[in-house]
């Protein structure tokens, strides 16, 4: 019953969307660019790299660059939890890219791992790479705010926002990028002659 509620939410949410509302890439499979794949530890210190190249999947990932409220963040994948918890074929990341861990970084990332449920620790990325390289391979213009992507399996970028806050209207479309990306492909049927 909760899934049902939620997802009649969702296509109601989804329906009543206006392009002038969302600031969304508009990207599509034809157009859409690489997304450019790098490594950060996880708060339980273990390497992730995203997208993986290794297994693919569609993938939502929430990228920070500057400090956010953690409910903020979380507020983007709470709905993708719900719908698509236990989906071997979809995964997420939240990503703080910090660059250069400064002599507190211990601190830092002791804050990070306090502020946040131990079950959230294996998605929440800390990037300690070069913070300007990845800032200029994303096309990240202003800092401050969410840059969140949908990544297809074969590694593009398939939709996009860059958000101070998450609304319901751009979390419903960038589910519904989600959906869009996990449907089959669709096969043309030659007719005889």
């Amino acid at each position: 019953m909760k899934k049902f509620i939620i997802s009649a939410s969702l296509i109601f949410i989804t329906a009543s969307l206006s392009a002038a509302q969302i600031e969304d890439t508009g990207l599509n499979s034809k157009t859409a660019s690489k997304f450019p794949s790098f490594s950060a530890n996880n708060l339980n210190n273990i390497k992730i790299t995203v997208p993986d190249a290794v297994t693919p999947k569609v993938e939502i990932a929430v990228m920070t660059f500057s400090r956010q409220d953690i409910a903020q963040t979380d507020s983007w994948i709470n709905t993708f939890n719900t719908l698509y918890n236990g989906n071997q074929s979809v995964t997420y990341s939240q990503t703080a890219v910090i660059g250069e861990i400064p002599f507190i970084g211990g601190l830092i990332i002791n804050g990070m791992k306090g502020s946040l449920a131990k079950d959230k620790w294996e998605r929440f990325l800390i990037y300690t790479g070069d913070k300007e390289k990845l800032i200029k391979s994303l096309n990240v213009e202003n800092p401050a705010l969410f840059h969140v992507y949908v990544i297809g399996k074969d590694g593009n970028i398939k939709w996009s926002i860059k958000s101070a806050k998450a609304s319901d209207e751009e979390i419903a479309a960038m589910l519904e990028a989600v959906k869009k990306e996990m449907a089959p492909p669709v096969k043309a049927v030659k007719k005889g002659k």
